[in-house]
Formats: structure tokens, sequence, C-alpha cells
């Protein structure tokens, strides 16, 4: 046996002890908060079977959650307390609208010129998050007061216009 193979070998066999991969539909860690992401990428799943393979971490430098390529980071701190604030439902529509957004990136390449197309952007997402609550049988006006305080910024206009936009997913939701 050559030295590069026992090489390989031993490398093999450290990896095999060290890295425990993470089933693609449910989580072996502690974290309550990745059960509600994987739970809105198996319903969401269902609305576009483009999210399959996009995973959620925990990045506490995240100040709530966004979304990069097939990867979503979150901040678990933010999301419990808008889960005590807002019940769990919550941490459910913030994943389904973050997955909206990687549907959006996947079907038409996520094109954003302008500020209105930003809006307009999130306003879709919001719209998505909803009807993947209509499937998931969530709670309308759960879904949609979380919408309605979730990243009041430049990008993320909040308040009746994001509460309505989910209420219209929802309802209109095929």
């Amino acid at each position: 046996m050559t030295r590069a193979a026992l090489y390989a070998g031993w490398l093999t066999l450290l990896i095999a002890a060290c890295w425990t991969p993470v089933p693609i539909n449910r989580t072996l860690d502690d974290d309550p908060i990745r059960a509600h992401f994987y739970h809105a990428r198996d319903v969401f799943g269902t609305l576009c079977g483009c999210v399959q393979d996009v995973v959620a971490i925990v990045d506490p430098d995240e100040s709530t959650a966004s979304v990069s390529g097939a990867l979503v980071r979150y901040n678990p701190e933010w999301f419990r307390a808008q889960m005590l604030r807002f019940g769990t439902d919550a941490a459910f529509v913030v994943f389904a609208h973050e997955l909206a957004h990687v549907e959006a990136a996947r079907s038409n390449g996520h094109r954003v010129q302008t500020f209105s197309d930003v809006k307009a952007q999130e306003l879709a997402c919001d719209r998505r998050a909803g009807c993947a609550a209509a499937m998931a049988n969530l709670s309308k006006s759960a879904g949609a007061e979380s919408l309605a305080w979730f990243l009041e910024d430049f990008r993320h206009h909040g308040g009746d216009v994001r509460a309505k936009a989910f209420r219209a997913g929802y309802e209109g939701c095929e």
C-alpha cells in the first residue's frame, strides 16, 4: 500500500467520524427554529419543487434572516423574540418568505433594478408566503401580523401593505 493510499484511507475515516450529514427533510440538532424552516421548505416544495436543496444555518451576525443562493442565514435570538411576540407561526412565515426569494431567483433571475422593483419583489414573496401558510393550515391573521412588522426598512416596507399581500396569497392559493 502506498503512502498516498494510506493517507487517503485515514482521511476518509476522519471525515466519516467527524461529519454527520443532516437529512434533507429533517433536523438532528436541538434547534427548534430550524424545524420551522424544514416545515416551510417541505410545504413550499409542493408549490414549486425548486427549494428542496436549500439549507438554513444559524448566523448570530445576521440581524433577522436572509437568503444567498441555496443558503438561508438566520439569527435565532431574533426568531425567538418574534415567536414569543407573534407565536410560532411567525417563524414559518419568515422562512416561507425567504424561500420565495429562492424561487424567484431560480425562475426569473430575481432581476431587481430599481427601488420599485425591490418593493414589488418583496410583496410577491409575501404573497407566496401567504400561499404556503394556507397550504400548511396556519392562521391567516397570525401570518399577516408577522409580516406587518417584518423588516420595516428601505427595502421592506411594513404595515398594512405587506399584510394585504400576505392575505392575498393566503386567499388566492391554488
